[in-house]
């Protein structure tokens, strides 16, 4: 299932490829759909969120947004999260697409809700990473960076990683919402490789970090707006290697049998053995 700038969301068959349906909207579709069992989840630049059943394309509900949906949406426990161009993050009941609640942040949300034991968290283009707990239906924490977030966060031993447009990948703590360490990606450009001087850098040249980040083998992978791809080590902080294209790598990287695929904007899809 793969949505498409000409509105429509089509159904393609895996094994030859031939279009199986399609589905028309009424805005170009930015965001990735969530799939499961009966429907197939996904948000448009119309400003709506569309529930289709998965086999024969056909609309089973619509949720008004407010603002583009550009944000991919999740499915945790039977509602649908999803974040809007409203500022809003919404909770839809999978089912009858009825809304449950919704938080309003300080700005659009195109970065996707991660859900984590019981809570969501989602980054705003008002700077901050919201920390929202689903049964208070409320903010639990929040962080602040220094720029709009559209990294998607990612959870891993109690910790959350995700990028900003301000330069730095952050591991934060869930539980109480602080920041554990940063990485200043611009160190790369002045073979700054120290812990100490990176957190208190201030880059010369950002480089924004879209790319939701990728963890394995104690390292989080990431790409940043200026093509590079680097892997910083999960505990510190601190780098332990990079591989550079020619433009912004935006995609998440992906690990599988030893090797790191991602893809660039200057039209390459790498297939990297190892970073160093």
């Amino acid at each position: 299932f793969v949505g498409s700038h000409d509105h429509f969301l089509y159904a393609i068959n895996i094994e030859d490829g031939e279009e199986v349906w399609k589905f028309e909207t009424n805005g170009p579709i930015q965001s990735s759909p969530a799939v499961d069992e009966e429907s197939v989840y996904i948000g448009s630049d119309d400003g709506f969120l569309y529930a289709i059943d998965r086999e024969g394309g056909d609309q089973v509900w619509v949720y008004d947004a407010g603002g583009a949906v550009r944000s991919s949406p999740v499915i945790a426990n039977g509602v649908v999260y999803v974040g809007s161009d409203s500022h809003k993050l919404f909770a839809i009941d999978k089912v009858t697409g009825k809304g449950k609640w919704e938080h309003e942040t300080g700005g659009p949300l195109t970065s996707s809700p991660y859900p984590y034991e019981g809570r969501i968290l989602i980054g705003s283009h008002d700077n901050n990473l919201y920390i929202l707990n689903i049964k208070n239906r409320g903010s639990e924490n929040q962080f602040p960076t220094g720029a709009a977030i559209e990294s998607t966060s990612v959870v891993h031993g109690e910790r959350a990683f995700f990028g900003s447009n301000d330069g730095y990948l952050y591991a934060v703590d869930v539980t109480t919402g602080g920041g554990v360490w940063k990485y200043a990606a611009s160190s790369i450009d002045s073979d700054n490789y120290n812990l100490e001087e990176t957190e208190n850098a201030q880059p010369q040249e950002i480089h924004a970090i879209k790319s939701p980040p990728t963890i394995a083998n104690e390292r989080v992978y990431f790409g940043t707006s200026k093509g590079y791809v680097l892997a910083v080590h999960e505990l510190s902080g601190a780098l332990m290697g990079w591989y550079r294209t020619e433009e912004m790598v935006s995609s998440s990287p992906l690990l599988m049998n030893g090797l790191i695929y991602f893809g660039s904007k200057d039209g390459s899809i790498c297939a990297v053995r190892d970073i160093d």
